[in-house]
């Protein structure tokens, strides 16, 4: 018991911060809560999410990416010549947000899909189609890992 306390004089600013985020995340995740409606509003935000937010989502999602599966590996056991190939991420990247996306928001809600594999099997017609687009999903993680081991 001693020792918790010696702990608590030393580091009490610590923990008051930790109380102040958790309590922070406690509010945010009632107002999540009160905000949530059907399931569309869980999995996309209701389909109501700006810009800013959504590049925000991307960049965070990308980074850790690139962080966990293994780019700054590669950066190292290639060296500089791995770098050249970020103007062609950054160019698909771009490609994505301009080309691909306006056009599949749009197919997205017509069809009331909430994933690929969703949008897949509406537009298709298919269960198969769906089946078969969430193994790929689901699959897509093991085999990039795998290929950049």
């Amino acid at each position: 018991m001693n020792l918790i306390l010696e702990n608590l004089k030393e580091f009490w600013i610590v923990y008051i911060f930790l109380l102040l985020y958790t309590l922070l995340m406690a509010h945010h995740a009632y107002g999540g809560h009160k905000q949530t409606r059907e399931i569309s509003d869980y999995y996309i935000g209701g389909r109501k999410m700006g810009g800013l937010i959504l590049g925000l989502s991307f960049f965070a999602t990308y980074s850790s990416t690139n962080s966990f599966i293994g780019f700054s590996g590669q950066a190292y056991s290639w060296g500089t010549p791995w770098f050249l190939l970020v103007p062609f991420l950054v160019g698909f990247s771009l490609f994505s947000w301009i080309v691909v996306a306006p056009r599949l928001r749009v197919f997205t809600r017509s069809l009331d899909s909430l994933t690929i594999p969703d949008f897949i099997g509406f537009r298709f017609e298919s269960k198969t189609a769906r089946i078969m687009a969430s193994f790929i999903v689901i699959h897509s993680k093991p085999v990039s890992v795998a290929f950049l081991r």
